[in-house]
């Protein structure tokens, strides 16, 4: 789920390092990769609480 121009959003069971080492295999080259595990009742803002990736936050971790 795409949150931001540059900022995506995935739910997998796979472990943050396998994640992070996959996608540093196709993005480009000036760009970086961070992994973070967010869990239901996690605290977060949007400044566009209608967008489809604030929506998806909305059902996997709550209202904000």
């Amino acid at each position: 789920m795409r949150l931001l121009d540059s900022l995506w959003l995935l739910e997998t069971p796979l472990g943050a390092g396998y994640v992070r080492s996959a996608l540093e295999d196709v993005v480009d080259g000036g760009d970086r990769v961070a992994v973070f595990a967010i869990q239901p009742g996690s605290e977060w803002s949007a400044s566009s609480e209608d967008s489809p990736g604030s929506k998806w936050l909305q059902s996997k971790i709550g209202v904000n």
